[in-house]
């Protein structure tokens, strides 16, 4: 059975990753769990919001 799954790699540098790292300790989650949940999600929201208003 095919996936219709794409893969999303992205790097990070080490001031951004710490920065990342002290938001998801602090909501108790992981790093992925933070950018799957909150971060890219709300950049999404924000995104569509400016394309709309073109």
């Amino acid at each position: 059975m095919p996936s219709n799954k794409t893969k999303f790699m992205q790097m990070l540098d080490s001031p951004t990753y710490r920065l990342l790292q002290k938001e998801a300790r602090e909501r108790g989650a992981s790093v992925q769990e933070l950018l799957r949940a909150v971060i890219i999600p709300d950049w999404l929201t924000k995104n569509r919001n400016r394309e709309k208003a073109k």
